[in-house]
């Protein structure tokens, strides 16, 4: 197990020892646990989302796909790719789908293996050991999260993470770190989901999805699994930025191309490249791919598939042709002189609607309807709120915004609901897009005090919607807000 790259995450120290005898900082004598050869600088049981054995299966990860796929992406990077990645920083492995190629490909020296679940770290090992390739290079397993101060400046010569930025909460301060650790004319590359193609298929599914709704209301599990996917990526696509709430989702982050590249360049990167890894102008292929992942049955497969082409226009075909992928290769490189940074200010404030906007260009043309219902109770802490319902506005709604004794709470507005479009928006007069993703569901806590109540939609633009409400509430005593 080499040490050379690690540093005492307290002092910043070199570390020493082995997995026999312990590993620990030469200054402070801090030590390292290690728990079944894996270095733990995270600590605490952390586990996975779901067993490595279900990871493999649902995202079909074996030795063949892992050496296409890292195939792939040299022939993505093309001239980028170097004759040798040298001592490599794995960030995220999974269960070790790029961790197999880097190995079996020989083009590095050493590796470091890191992800922040050790189900994960051990199960990769266990698929190194199956291949022969568990000695083939110096190898050190540890779990990391992205934050903590365990690897030295300048450590590595090539740092990589498939599918891994977007789970991080902090990306700009991960990629900041990361510069440290390079060497100076080092590289990282990572695959990730493209923001815009995203939404794109996004509004272009949901329309699909109203119009089989509008065709036959029954849902099937089939059409509900691609309607939850929808309405997940339309709850991060609009609160992009919003570091405190995207804490709380699994996949954090979708990724502008031009907006990645200047943040590569502010950090000081001498080349931030955004590298589209396939041309999906249709959607066709990717869409199959997800009917496939979520199981989706052949009659809804089919029907869904065969209404793409005649919807790609109204979204897909706007987007420029490099944003015409599901994902990029973003691919970064550390310079080898004085570090040039990029300066571009501070980002403008989100600007104000226009006071004198007409309402109708503030809800997108149409009246706004909801249906709320507001139960207040008392406990231990305070008072708990339960809100459900919809709010249905032909632009895009991130909250619902309660305020009740002076304080505020927000509520995200994500929920499917395809009830709403059954009932609300049959004619698809408001966009499929709002109208299935339109519900509320959760539970606000407010210490003890006055129940003086205030409601608001709270709209992508910044502009804020009230909602007339009674002006208080009674404990145990559901409201209902309806227009």
């Amino acid at each position: 197990m080499p040490l050379g790259q690690f540093q005492c995450p307290e002092c910043q120290a070199p570390l020493i020892g082995s997995p026999a005898t312990g590993v620990l900082c030469e200054r402070c004598g801090a030590r390292v646990p290690i728990d079944d050869g894996i270095l733990d600088f995270v600590h605490g049981p952390i586990g996975p989302v779901s067993e490595p054995e279900d990871y493999d299966a649902l995202h079909h990860i074996d030795d063949v796909r892992s050496v296409a796929r890292y195939r792939n992406l040299k022939r993505l990077a093309g001239e980028h790719w170097p004759s040798s990645l040298g001592s490599v920083l794995e960030v995220g492995c999974g269960t070790g789908l790029l961790t197999r190629a880097l190995i079996a490909e020989g083009e590095a020296t050493d590796l470091v293996v890191t992800d922040i679940f050790r189900p994960m770290l051990r199960a990769t090992r266990e698929h190194l050991e199956h291949a022969g390739l568990l000695s083939a290079i110096p190898l050190t397993f540890a779990t990391h999260g992205g934050t903590e101060p365990v690897f030295r400046d300048g450590a590595f010569a090539t740092c990589v993470g498939g599918s891994v930025l977007h789970h991080m909460p902090d990306v700009r301060r991960f990629l900041s770190n990361m510069f440290r650790w390079l060497k100076p004319g080092g590289r990282a590359f990572f695959t990730e989901p493209n923001l815009r193609y995203h939404r794109a298929l996004g509004q272009t599914l949901a329309d699909i999805l109203a119009l089989l709704h509008n065709e036959d209301p029954t849902y099937s599990d089939g059409k509900q699994a691609l309607l939850n996917l929808v309405s997940q990526w339309r709850r991060g696509i609009l609160h992009q930025g919003d570091l405190a709430f995207l804490t709380t989702l699994e996949d954090k982050h979708m990724f502008a191309s031009d907006a990645f590249e200047a943040m590569g360049q502010e950090l000081g990167f001498a080349k931030a490249y955004a590298i589209p890894t396939s041309y999906q102008p249709t959607g066709v292929g990717f869409v199959g791919a997800l009917c496939s992942q979520l199981n989706v049955g052949e009659a809804v497969r089919s029907s869904v598939l065969g209404l793409l082409p005649a919807f790609t226009d109204r979204y897909l075909s706007l987007l420029s042709p490099r944003d015409q992928t599901d994902s990029f290769l973003f691919w970064l490189e550390k310079g080898t002189g004085p570090v040039m940074r990029h300066f571009r200010g501070p980002p403008a404030p989100d600007a104000e609607p226009p006071a004198d906007l007409p309402e109708a260009f503030r809800t997108g043309g149409l009246p706004p309807r909801w249906w709320l219902e507001l139960t207040a109770t008392h406990t231990p802490e305070g008072i708990s709120l339960r809100l459900n319902g919809w709010c249905l506005v032909n632009t895009d709604v991130k909250w619902i915004r309660v305020t009740l004794g002076g304080v505020t709470r927000q509520a995200p507005v994500w929920l499917p609901r395809p009830d709403v479009q059954g009932t609300i928006n049959t004619e698809s007069v408001y966009a499929s897009w709002n109208a299935l993703c339109c519900g509320v569901n959760e539970t606000l806590s407010f210490d003890d005090g006055p129940l003086d109540l205030t409601i608001e939609a709270v709209l992508a633009g910044g502009f804020v919607l009230p909602i007339p409400a009674p002006p208080g509430l009674q404990l145990n005593e559901p409201v209902v807000v309806t227009q």
